[in-house]
């Protein structure tokens, strides 16, 4: 078990696909969609592995900078800090739910 998973891989899909779908609600209009390949490597570029919900719950404001530095290049997404945190506990909400509020 990871993470309430029943294996690593499996608990990064779905905070993977919690990310990206964060990231795809505040894309402009008549934008291309990102997919999880994008949210994951964002993801991976930022943290160390393996990744774990801790992580997120406790990002500093370095990893946040660097996620928005990535997003900006690797996905022509400029986003504030605020707006990147909101994306990781959506992501976290998402994936392993009402426990990602807590600290």
């Amino acid at each position: 078990m990871y993470e309430g998973y029943s294996d690593y891989d499996e608990f990064v899909a779905s905070l993977s696909d919690g990310f990206t779908n964060a990231l795809n609600d505040r894309l402009p209009e008549g934008s291309e969609l990102l997919c999880n390949v994008d949210g994951l490597s964002v993801l991976y570029a930022a943290f160390d592995k393996p990744m774990t919900a801790n992580a997120l719950r406790t990002v500093t404001l370095e990893q946040i900078t660097k996620l928005q530095a990535d997003l900006a290049q690797g996905c022509d997404l400029s986003m504030s800090a605020d707006d990147v945190r909101d994306c990781l506990q959506q992501a976290l909400r998402q994936s392993i739910g009402d426990d990602a509020d807590q600290e």
